[in-house]
């Protein structure tokens, strides 16, 4: 092919167009060319035009000029060889792009791996600040309700109703501070995975009776029917103590923090489902339940159940969220029923031995 390219053929309009859309090898007579000539100055005489080809779609066009007609075993090898030609501009077209996202993933690798040491550096210092203002939070707070529990006690002296009730408002916004405090805290000690889990023999009973008895003045404050059903056999699970005790209080506390008149139960039973055996805690309420387009939410952090501008009861939001990531930590599963304006019901479901 002369320096100046396919200029010097002079094809008609949409030749090669035709062409790669027939996918069809063509012969042109020279006629259709224009001063081009072979190297031994002999006029060309026909030119050969050929798709090359792969998977039905047209990758190139070979062009072979002669200074005679080509001749049709000529033509068919050239047409073998385009299937040949086909395959290796395909794979040379694999190796380009593989080449070039093999770059591009080696960049990205780059970049994911300066985000990560970004993300540790702002995760260490986000730990750190968490730990050092809990830290720095608590030890006010925990003084604060020392002396108030000290002054409702009437240690120093007595107490007018007024002072009584505004006592008891400082001593109740205290301890919603702290328990936000704590939970921000297990928040961030389960999302850096710094909260381990301790299995020890633990007997169910004993740890329901336990929080059953730290919330029994909160129950009785309100009015509520505080109820209590366990098995004369005593269960005993491999667990977490202090994490099967955390999701325990956080339900039987939202139950009674959520119900204004009639009762909140826990009860403890055992499932057999054939090999499998499974302990379940289970807390009911006569509350004021969950609107069902805000049960999808139940579980995600600072989801409020009574979100809205008029909010009636207090809360960090995070109770639910701690609970379930709590579950999983110590292989159990937390799911919830409830109907609103009747009540809820929480079931722990913990596996067991049959």
């Amino acid at each position: 092919m002369p320096n100046d390219g396919l200029s010097t053929f002079n094809f008609a309009e949409g030749v090669l167009a035709q062409v790669a859309a027939s996918g069809r090898t063509t012969t042109l007579a020279c006629r259709d060319f224009t001063g081009l000539q072979g190297n031994d100055s002999e006029p060309l005489v026909e030119a050969l035009i050929v798709p090359v080809m792969f998977e039905d779609k047209c990758l190139s066009i070979l062009v072979l000029a002669g200074t005679r007609r080509f001749e049709p075993r000529e033509v068919a090898f050239v047409e073998s060889l385009r299937v040949q030609l086909g395959v290796a501009q395909h794979n040379l077209l694999l190796y380009v792009d593989s080449k070039r996202l093999a770059n591009e993933l080696h960049l990205r690798n780059i970049e994911i791996a300066q985000k990560n040491l970004q993300l540790e550096d702002v995760s260490r210092t986000k730990s750190e600040f968490v730990a050092n203002m809990s830290h720095e939070l608590r030890t006010p707070l925990n003084a604060v309700l020392g002396f108030t529990g000290t002054l409702l006690m009437r240690l120093p002296g007595p107490l007018t109703n007024d002072q009584d009730k505004q006592l008891r408002t400082i001593q109740s916004s205290a301890r919603h501070l702290l328990s936000l405090i704590n939970d921000l805290l297990d928040v961030e000690k389960i999302e850096s995975g710094k909260m381990a889990v301790h299995l020890e023999r633990v007997v169910l009973q004993s740890v329901i009776r336990d929080v059953f008895d730290t919330l029994q003045p909160q129950a009785a404050q309100k009015g509520l029917e505080f109820r209590m059903s366990l098995p004369q056999v005593d269960i005993a699970l491999d667990t977490d103590r202090r994490a099967l005790s955390q999701i325990l209080l956080n339900l039987l506390n939202n139950a009674i923090k959520f119900t204004e008149t009639g009762h909140v139960a826990v009860r403890l039973s055992r499932r057999r489902t054939g090999g499998f055996g499974t302990v379940e805690l289970i807390v009911s309420d006569t509350g004021i339940g969950i609107a069902p387009e805000r049960q999808t939410l139940l579980f995600q952090p600072f989801t409020q159940l009574d979100a809205g501008a008029n909010r009636r009861f207090d809360g960090t939001g995070l109770g639910l969220y701690l609970s379930r990531r709590l579950a999983v930590m110590i292989g159990a599963e937390l799911q919830c029923k409830s109907t609103y304006g009747k009540g809820s019901i929480f079931t722990l479901a913990l596996p067991a031995p049959k």
